[in-house]
């Protein structure tokens, strides 16, 4: 994105399939912010749109940087991944006001490092919030599958 090079020359192949490919990040530039902001990266994702079925874009915590608060004009989905016993409770009240206040696109959440109740690892699906007015948790549509 600072340099001259062509959007062609920075979209490699990976090994996994010959459907992935990758852009590397490089060098970590003094002006991360404006080039964010520039008419570079809407061109760049204006190749990749025409390009590829699916984009992911991986940002540094929202918190810490604004650039995944900048990106949102380029993105229909935010995903937040959080793992139980590392993500601080106030990182999940940032989560929650970018939710509430719709400064990104339709938000949700990946919970990593769950154990099912009574031990081992399991797998489901489901949906549900917390109540602060009532102070209660929510649950709807839980399904649950011990492996």
């Amino acid at each position: 994105m600072a340099g001259n090079i062509n959007i062609e020359d920075i979209i490699l192949p990976t090994e996994l399939s010959s459907n992935l490919f990758y852009i590397p990040s490089g060098p970590v530039p003094p002006n991360p912010a404006e080039l964010l902001m520039s008419k570079r990266l809407d061109a760049l994702m204006e190749h990749l749109k025409s390009t590829f079925d699916t984009i992911l874009i991986d940002t540094p915590p929202v918190g810490l940087v604004a650039d995944a608060l900048l990106l949102n004009k380029h993105i229909d989905s935010t995903l937040f991944v959080v793992r139980f016993g590392q993500t601080k409770r106030g990182q999940l009240g940032i989560i929650d006001d970018i939710y509430r206040n719709q400064k990104l696109k339709n938000t949700g959440i990946v919970f990593n490092g769950l154990k099912a109740a009574g031990g081992g690892y399991g797998y489901g699906y489901g949906y549900g919030y917390y109540d602060d007015d009532k102070k209660e948790k929510r649950k709807k549509g839980l399904f649950k599958s011990k492996k």
